[in-house]
């Protein structure tokens, strides 16, 4: 993450300087998943805990490969686990720290 910026924002820095990962398109797409984040912090993390990644992809209609090239990496560095079985709220909290 970029040094000087503070979480989340850092890691909104980071996701769209990264040219190699995720197409445009799929970076817009994921804008409003994790605008609430932003906005409404650990309320809204809190509220996620019951949904898995992949359900809350699903429902804010994010791409798959948002899935494989970041929520994969990010599900097995923080808990061994996969998408389908992490909670959003480890994700998102992860992110807003």
């Amino acid at each position: 993450f970029p040094d000087g910026i503070p979480a989340p924002f850092n890691m909104a820095v980071a996701i769209l300087a990264n040219t190699r990962m995720l197409t445009l398109e799929e970076k817009i797409k994921m804008v409003p998943a994790l605008l609430p984040m932003l906005i409404e912090g650990q309320s809204f993390i809190d509220a996620q805990d019951e949904k898995s990644v992949l359900e809350f992809m699903r429902e804010y209609s994010m791409p798959e490969r948002i899935n494989e090239e970041i929520f994969i990496a990010m599900g097995k560095a923080l808990d061994f686990i996969d998408p389908d079985k992490l909670s959003m709220s480890v994700i998102l909290t992860a992110m807003n720290r």
